[in-house]
């Protein structure tokens, strides 16, 4: 187990570590795809995989109590907005360098900052809120809307963003009585739910010829292309188990204050495997909206830690 001789810092950073190098593995598997298969056939086989090791987990964790809620209706909307996000996300990368795709979906600190505020009632001190407009802002540059090279798709990461916001600000009033692998077993389940109907209604030809990348790879029928593609697929749905494995380690090993900054560490790999596997270079105007969105996201989770240490600033948060 990573870090297990560690301190609880350091472990806990380890663990994040760990946890955001898999994602960009996973959807490097999932952009070389995105030309051939259908983005939820590839959910289907990732699901298929995850399953059971996340049942396992549910059960280890709690018994047969973490296969089973109270909450159903609850779970239900929290994974429906995580469908909603995940599939959002991959029809961007379909169209988008992967580099782009992150930094735009790294808006969601912002976004839960918001639905916390409007949502939770939360207190967001205006400062905060400043931080928020700043990061929206790099959100701006970087779509750059109105402008010749402006690709819609690219409003697929953002709304990912929202979505992904939306679900995590559920997850912080469900995690008061459930136990993360049960909510993540709930999720799994809503996937593969939404994957099976998916090919009833598609079949073996959809109608995703003719269309932009990122509607051809929801639209486009189920294929087979042979075992070796779907053994790839099935080690990018266990890569993205240990990657989500990890992050829940990290947080349960160190204070959030100390390893969501590395969370950052993501738009890293995706910039190198980007340029690795499609010569992918980040313009100026991307560099100088990610730095934005980063120095926002920093700051507002450096004022949330503050406010959770010192009940002083409780209501100036």
């Amino acid at each position: 187990m990573p870090g297990a001789g560690l301190s609880a810092p350091l472990r806990g950073i380890t663990f994040i570590l760990v946890g955001v190098s898999m994602f960009p593995l996973q959807d490097v598997v999932i952009k070389k795809l995105s030309g051939h298969y259908p983005l939820l056939q590839l959910v289907c086989v990732r699901c298929l995989v995850s399953v059971g090791p996340l049942a396992g987990l549910a059960w280890w964790e709690r018994g047969l109590a973490g296969l089973w809620t109270r909450r159903p209706w609850l779970h239900a909307t929290r994974a429906s907005l995580g469908v909603l996000s995940f599939t959002s996300y991959y029809m961007a990368i379909a169209a988008l360098p992967l580099a782009e795709v992150a930094a735009l979906a790294f808006a969601a600190p912002l976004f839960l900052t918001a639905l916390s505020a409007l949502i939770l009632g939360e207190p967001v001190a205006h400062d905060r809120w400043l931080a928020v407009g700043i990061g929206f802002f790099g959100v701006l540059v970087v779509l750059r809307p109105g402008s010749g090279v402006f690709e819609p798709a690219a409003l697929l990461a953002v709304a990912s963003a929202l979505c992904y916001a939306g679900s995590q600000t559920i997850t912080r009033h469900l995690g008061r009585t459930e136990s993360g692998a049960t909510m993540a077993l709930a999720t799994t389940l809503v996937f593969l739910l939404v994957a099976v109907v998916s090919r009833v209604v598609t079949g073996d030809h959809g109608w995703g010829t003719g269309l932009h990348p990122s509607l051809a790879f929801l639209a486009r029928g189920w294929v087979w292309r042979g075992w070796g593609e779907l053994v790839l697929i099935a080690a990018a749905g266990l890569v993205a188990c240990v990657g989500g494995y990890a992050l829940v380690q990290a947080y349960r090993s160190a204070p959030a204050s100390t390893v969501a900054p590395f969370e950052y560490v993501m738009i890293l790999w995706a910039v190198l495997w980007g340029y690795v596997f499609w010569g992918d270079v980040p313009g100026p105007f991307t560099i100088v909206g990610v730095a934005l969105t980063i120095g926002a996201g920093l700051y507002v989770a450096n004022r949330e830690a503050r406010g959770h240490r010192d009940p002083a600033l409780g209501g100036s948060r």
